[in-house]
């Protein structure tokens, strides 16, 4: 057999992930913890990194154990507890539950007697607007009769408003009459001033007597005044 050249170092054989696996296994059998170091002082050899990736392939596959078996006193303590620790959050959650039943039964009961009055209050306002509407019905007829009387009203004011109308233009053209005739009469009364003071001398003048003579003369001036007095 031929010796390997000197110098030249041979390579160590690397770790096999099923001899990772095995070592792994041998440590749970004697109830080890199974980690990267003890994984290389089983083996006696393995750098960090391969011991790191065989492990956690191996962690992957591996079965969990199960858990040891408590005493037998020590499991009868924490059934108790455990019963101790059930039986308080069932009677804290049937409190809970008691309260909230008797908060909603009170929010309820309060809803519906809201409701109660609420229907109470739609039977009184649907009650009114039925007598308000056999009022209006009621009053319908006599509105109509009272339009019709308006009506009847605002014709006759404005046939009043028209006589008026008519008075008013009658009462001018009769002042305006009054008028004309006032300043006929005026102008008769200033004729009849000088004609009667004129005409007694100018005949006496004709006939040679007084003015005294003719008293039927005056009198017919008396009568004339008192004929333009009367217009």
């Amino acid at each position: 057999m031929n010796s390997p050249p000197t110098g030249v170092l041979m390579s160590r054989p690397g770790i096999t992930q099923d001899q990772v696996f095995a070592a792994a296994q041998a440590l749970v059998d004697r109830a080890q913890p199974v980690t990267v170091q003890a994984l290389r002082e089983a083996l006696g050899q393995g750098s960090f990194t391969t011991l790191s990736q065989h492990l956690r392939a191996w962690r992957s596959q591996a079965p969990t154990p199960p858990l040891p078996s408590l005493p037998p006193a020590i499991e009868a303590v924490a059934h108790q507890a455990l019963t101790r620790v059930w039986t308080a959050a069932w009677e804290l959650a049937q409190h809970e539950v008691q309260a909230a039943r008797t908060a909603a039964g009170a929010e309820i009961a309060q809803s519906q007697a809201q409701a109660q009055e609420a229907l109470q209050e739609v039977t009184r306002l649907e009650r009114t607007v039925q007598d308000q509407e056999g009022r209006i019905a009621t009053l319908q007829p006599a509105l109509a009769t009272a339009e019709t009387r308006v009506a009847a009203h605002v014709a006759q004011i404005g046939q009043l408003e028209a006589r008026i109308a008519e008075l008013k233009a009658e009462l001018e053209e009769a002042r305006r009459q009054h008028d004309e005739r006032t300043e006929e009469c005026g102008r008769l009364r200033g004729e009849l001033a000088v004609y009667a003071a004129l005409a007694p001398s100018d005949h006496a003048k004709k006939s040679g007597r007084s003015p005294s003579a003719r008293p039927d003369l005056q009198n017919t001036h008396t009568q004339e005044a008192k004929t333009i007095d009367g217009l």
